[in-house]
């Protein structure tokens, strides 16, 4: 045992030492090729069920779980909160480099040529140099988080009164006589106390199976919930959700007696289900008995005391014009557009993304977005005469005016979402290029116009959203479809908006695992901003504000449907 964890701190001294010359692709690569967290150690523990193997467990994954996400927040922070000249023109640099890619990226996603993917591949090339150049100069300042040191009673000391923390892993059983192991998932509990728990939970393919059978009946929702169908359809949902509240949670009930809070962080597609939506086996939904948040790791309990918040301002960005037209668009439209160009601008459904795994090419107003946010000053002016807003509507929701925002302390974005499965048919290879919000103009976005208007092409990419400056925002709500969703990285999390924001900076994000509805999402937020600026913390007001769309649907409509209340997660500090 000690020679194993010997050699995982060897590991982590190595990782640590290669991410100060490395860009977040290598540190990605890095960590890969070097697993952190060390599968024999964990079929080990199960096997012998004892207290010290148990501990080793737990402190390997505490200390291994998301170093990739903490080593790019960090290198952000340091270098937008530094005056040296040099970083600020690395900063510069890596920015305009991420719009560049995105906008190439998004134009050519129905006719990438040899040509542009050259282009693409310098322009990544150039980037990675920079975020390599840029991790290299931040070491030079960062104080060195010693993890290696970091205890399971000096974390646990830091969870709330009345909460837990459960923390999931896949893993692949070590087994020299299976010469195809299959992979599993591992959970284990910490309370404020230091007791742990570790449990088997099951194999992977069973449990992501479930996940994927719970999303598919989710995204068939919109079509039932508001039909003679929607009483059969939560049914059908329940019996889902409660094989996996059985699977994921049921295992830890006798540690939940007495619990108000669970904070929960995920693994694999478990980051894509809202476990608040899981079915007990009393028919009562997790959420009717518990406040839940998200984390990326165990170590995000160590953050929460940071009083570091930027200052008394809410931006918000609502109810885009998708059709408004900036000059350099008006020029292309009005000088040289060809029937070639015009087919870029056929009518699509709403916010959807095409068979073929692209971005739709037309999107839809959408009726609540300015009447939600228009609420919400009302609500945060009326909290305190020293707040201030800046509101950007219609043709002024654009990248740049976002670009330009000093770090408030609430960043509200109402508009259509979207993230592409990655497919044959579409070039956008990387998660952080497939999934982004909408912005004023993106009906006009061309091949064409693209290639030169590259500050507000409509499309806000995960990638784009990396380089903007965060630090110190204590909220960031993302009122759209899908914005907590993304490619799933073993140990990494969700690469994607949620990825995206929390290496710009923001303290905690508000985020939707669907699609969901506009008025219920309208209707959701006005009580949740109600219910924090009144004096409740973010956790709570979440869950209360659900609860009440909750009763709302049984009392008036006879059937609770979690896609009408369930669709929105709080990932981060929940106070």
């Amino acid at each position: 045992m000690l020679n194993i964890q010997s050699g995982l701190k060897a590991r982590r001294d190595f990782i640590s030492n290669v991410f100060t010359y490395a860009s977040s692709e290598q540190k990605l690569l890095y960590t890969k090729n070097h697993p952190l967290i060390f599968d024999p150690l964990i079929t080990f523990a199960l096997q012998q069920n004892s207290e010290q193997g148990n501990k080793a467990v737990v402190e390997m994954i505490l200390k291994s779980k998301a170093l990739v996400i903490d080593a790019l927040a960090s290198d952000k922070e340091i270098s937008y909160c530094s005056e040296k000249k040099e970083t600020t023109k690395l900063i510069e640099s890596y920015t305009k480099s991420c719009s560049k890619i995105s906008n190439m990226m998004i134009s050519a996603q129905f006719n990438m040529n040899k040509s542009i993917q050259n282009k693409i591949e310098k322009l990544l090339h150039t980037r990675d140099s920079i975020e390599a150049e840029i991790s290299l100069v931040c070491s030079v300042f960062e104080e060195q988080k010693d993890y290696n040191n970091l205890s399971i009673d000096e974390l646990s000391q830091n969870i709330p009164d009345s909460a837990i923390f459960i923390d999931i892993i896949r893993y692949t059983p070590f087994n020299l006589l299976d010469s195809i192991p299959c992979a599993n998932y591992v959970g284990y509990t910490l309370e404020q106390n230091g007791t742990i728990k570790l449990v088997k939970l099951g194999d992977a393919f069973k449990i992501n199976s479930l996940v994927f059978k719970m999303r598919k009946k989710l995204h068939q929702s919109p079509t039932e919930v508001f039909s003679s169908r929607v009483k059969y359809s939560e049914k059908q949902l329940r019996e889902t959700t409660n094989q996996l509240y059985k699977i994921l949670v049921a295992p830890f009930k006798e540690r939940l007696k007495g619990i108000k809070q669970i904070f929960i962080s995920p693994d694999n597609v478990l980051n894509l289900i809202p476990f608040e939506i899981l079915a007990q086996d009393n028919n009562r939904y997790l959420i009717e008995d518990y406040q839940i948040s998200y984390l990326s790791s165990g170590r995000e309990f160590l953050k929460f005391g940071n009083s570091n918040t930027a200052n008394n301002l809410l931006a918000v960005i609502a109810d885009p014009d998708f059709d408004y037209l900036n000059e350099y668009n008006k020029r292309m439209l009005r000088d040289n557009i060809d029937n070639d160009t015009l087919k870029f601008l056929n009518p699509l459904r709403s916010g959807d993304i095409l068979d073929h795994g692209c971005i739709a090419q037309k999107f839809s107003p959408l009726q609540y977005t300015n009447i939600e946010s228009k609420k919400l000053v009302t609500f945060y002016l009326e909290q305190n005469d020293k707040n201030r807003v800046l509101e950007f509507y219609k043709e002024d929701a654009t990248e740049e005016n976002l670009r330009k925002l000093s770090p408030p302390q609430i960043l509200h974005i109402s508009t259509h979402g979207f993230f592409c499965e990655e497919s044959k048919q579409n070039s956008l290879t990387s998660p952080l290029l497939r999934s982004g919000l909408v912005l004023a103009g993106a009906n006009h976005t061309t091949a064409e116009s693209t290639s030169l208007n590259t500050r507000n092409d409509g499309f806000l990419t995960a990638l784009e959203v990396t380089s903007l400056n965060l630090i110190g925002t204590d909220l960031v709500t993302l009122s759209a479809c899908e914005t907590g969703v993304g490619e799933v990285v073993n140990g990494e999390g969700v690469f994607g908006l949620r990825r995206a924001f929390q290496i710009a900076g923001a303290k905690t994000i508000l985020m939707s695992l669907w699609k969901v509805p506009d008025k219920q999402t309208s209707d959701l937020m006005s009580l949740f901003y109600q219910n924090w600026f009144g004096g409740m913390s973010k956790q709570k007001s979440l869950r209360e504000a659900a609860l009440e769309l909750l009763k709302n649907s049984r009392d008036s409509e006879g059937h609770g449907h979690p896609y009408l209340w369930g669709g929105f997660i709080l990932a981060g500090n929940p106070n």
